[in-house]
């Protein structure tokens, strides 16, 4: 669980631009009851954007350090 901050930069967003993103629906938001995000909710609406196939990130955590700041800058980068 990270806060609402953390998840923007997680995502390389603003904090407004992750409240926005928030709103329209893209990405989730706090948990219900608490001030928190949940990284894997968060983790997987990322990979849905990016159409990672998660079976495959999940036999790659498995087997490997999945690096997710890596990840996200190569995924920057490709756009």
């Amino acid at each position: 669980m990270v806060s609402p901050v953390e998840a923007a930069q997680m995502c390389g967003l603003s904090y407004a631009g992750y409240k926005a993103a928030v709103a329209k629906g893209i990405l989730p938001g706090c948990v219900p009851g608490m001030r928190r995000v949940s990284v894997k909710r968060l983790e997987a609406a990322i990979d849905a954007l990016y159409g990672v196939d998660t079976q495959a990130k999940q036999k790659l955590n498995s087997e490997t350090h999945f690096d997710f700041h890596a990840a996200m800058s190569k995924a920057k980068r490709c756009n």
